[in-house]
């Protein structure tokens, strides 16, 4: 049972490795996350959850997740008791601070004996931004597995996210341009932007009040304190770019 189990982690270490190519040297984010996991089935099941994701394009990605979880009522994955791993990966689809994803791998439960089965898991959560790096991440899915028999079950979670690596291909486009000015005091970096009129934030300062105010590359302020755009760059006491 332990070498198939052993099989089985690594045939899915394979398959999401093409999800997941190694490119840190190119310009693609990845994030790593931590924290609690929790399955609503009979009794309850409480746990951790880790996942690694990189983002290949603007919104598309690849994210592949290993979860622990100690059940010690009946009625879960029809085990008695005992513990159970998840470990699945799939695409991930980002649309800031929204993500989506449809995960597919094995569940390995073990009680007095160990099984393995199907498992999948289709939701998304949110990244809650507390700096340039670090997020706050609830989420929820819809589980389901299978060993002998199928089990639908919700999954809740929340956790801290660290994102690093290289920018999106908005904020790569965004770096490209030249700015209009630069808002030194807040630690931004600003260019023209038409429909809708405004300025678009293109680069931030690390540790900056922009950046510790949760501003990103891509932001755009189309007014302050209700002044039109045109007196926007007056309004921002801004240097020349």
């Amino acid at each position: 049972m332990k070498m198939t189990r052993v099989r089985h982690f690594l045939v899915l270490i394979l398959v999401n490795g093409a999800l997941l190519t190694p490119s840190l040297a190119q310009d693609h984010p990845w994030d790593i996350s931590a924290g609690y996991s929790g399955i609503a089935t009979h009794g309850g099941a409480n746990g951790i959850q880790i996942a690694i994701a990189e983002q290949l394009k603007s919104h598309i990605g690849g994210e592949f997740e290993w979860n622990y979880y100690s059940n010690s009522s009946s009625g879960f994955f029809s085990l008695p008791s005992g513990n159970e791993y998840l470990y699945m990966g799939g695409p991930k689809f980002t649309f800031h601070p929204i993500f989506l994803h449809a995960l597919f791998g094995g569940i390995t439960a073990n009680d007095s004996h160990s099984q393995t089965g199907f498992a999948m898991a289709l939701g998304g959560g949110v990244d809650v931004r507390i700096t340039s790096h670090l997020s706050v991440r609830p989420s929820i899915d819809y589980l389901l597995t299978h060993i002998n028999i199928t089990q639908n079950n919700a999954r809740a979670g929340v956790g801290l996210t660290y994102t690093f690596g290289g920018r999106t291909a908005q904020e790569q486009a965004n770096a490209n341009r030249k700015p209009t000015a630069t808002v030194t005091r807040l630690g931004v970096a600003v260019a023209q932007h038409t429909a809708p009129d405004g300025l678009e934030i293109v680069d931030v300062t690390p540790k900056s009040l922009a950046d510790l105010s949760s501003l990103r590359v891509g932001d755009l302020i189309t007014s302050i304190d209700g002044a039109p755009q045109l007196l926007l760059l007056s309004s921002l006491r801004v240097s020349p770019g």
